[in-house]
């Protein structure tokens, strides 16, 4: 009796499941991101608010008011670059200067939020909402002094002056970045529920639904920060650098409660580094959403050519309100 030839192929190895999404969820590889300079983004969000179905994305501004732009600017200088201080100030300059989010005002929004007060409709956007909506309240407030003696002051230009951040060079950088050219991350899927993203797992992952029973999740779904998760990171002192802190706010377990990582789950995850990788991955796709959060500022140190420090927008007290004001 001859033995079968060898067909040259190795036997398959067993494909885990396919996960199966709950309506919704856009898989991380469907997520569509258009680039847009700010300049051509006229007065829409990156990502919007969702309401009863429909994506809620044009800023309307309320009437230029030289009092309120007096007020705002003592609200930011009042932060003194302190990032916490800093967003509650923001959302605070925020209230005074929107008038309405697609047809919904802030009081309005504040009511689906079960809330009375307008500054639950700011934190519960996405933070990268928030920071291009602060970008379109400067444009606002620049537009009428172009037309009296602030001839070329349009808004686009921010003065900042940071400290380098090596603690030998003891430079004061200063600069002025151009908002005209940034790129702005906007998404292009149409969104019918907020935004919320499936990272598929390379490594099935088994956790404990309730205390009674074992799941196994095929997949994790990442929501990107709102404005609030972005507060209370800096309460925790999280460095919004730190992509695993990240990790740990925007994901969850794809069970009906949405489990939210905790520091276990987390542990469980990237004890296998294929799943890690995804989880990265996924996040770093996150990050193109709006404007990035800091922008990096070149300081020629005397120990190094060039010194890049990255500087978060909310460590900057000018990028709403300029103190040529």
């Amino acid at each position: 009796m001859t033995s079968a030839a060898p067909s040259g192929f190795a036997p398959s190895a067993p494909q885990p499941p396919a996960p199966q999404y709950f309506p919704g969820l856009i898989p991380i590889d469907e997520l569509k991101i258009e680039k847009v300079a700010f300049r051509d983004l006229g007065n829409r969000l990156p990502v919007g608010l969702v309401i009863n179905g429909e994506c809620h994305r044009e800023v309307t501004f309320k009437p230029y008011n030289p009092e309120t732009q007096m007020a705002i600017g003592r609200l930011l200088k009042s932060a003194d670059g302190n990032p916490k201080e800093t967003i509650d100030a923001i959302t605070k300059s925020l209230v005074k200067l929107v008038d309405r989010i697609g047809t919904w005002s802030l009081d309005e929004l504040a009511a689906q939020f079960y809330s009375r007060k307008p500054e639950w409709a700011i934190e519960a956007l996405e933070a990268r909402d928030v920071i291009t909506m602060s970008f379109l309240a400067r444009l606002h407030m620049a537009m009428p002094r172009q037309e009296h003696d602030y001839e070329g002051h349009n808004g686009y230009d921010v003065s900042i002056a940071v400290a380098c951040e090596k603690k030998s060079c003891d430079q004061i950088i200063k600069q002025i970045i151009d908002l005209s050219e940034m790129e702005i991350g906007v998404v292009k899927n149409p969104l019918t529920a907020p935004l919320l993203i499936a990272v598929p797992l390379s490594r099935p992952l088994t956790f404990m639904a309730g205390t009674e029973h074992q799941e196994q999740a095929t997949f994790v779904q990442f929501k990107p920060p709102t404005w609030r998760d972005l507060k209370d990171q800096q309460k925790q002192n999280s460095p919004e650098e730190d992509r695993a802190a990240q990790i740990l706010m925007m994901g969850s377990l794809p069970e009906a409660s949405s489990v939210p990582f905790d520091a276990h789950t987390w542990r469980q995850v990237i004890s296998n580094p294929k799943n890690a990788k995804v989880l990265y991955e996924a996040s770093d796709k996150l990050n193109e959403i709006g404007p990035k959060v800091a922008i990096p500022i070149v300081c020629g140190c005397p120990e190094k050519n060039k010194q890049y420090t990255m500087v978060p927008w909310m460590a900057l007290s000018t990028f709403l309100f300029d103190p040529a004001d």
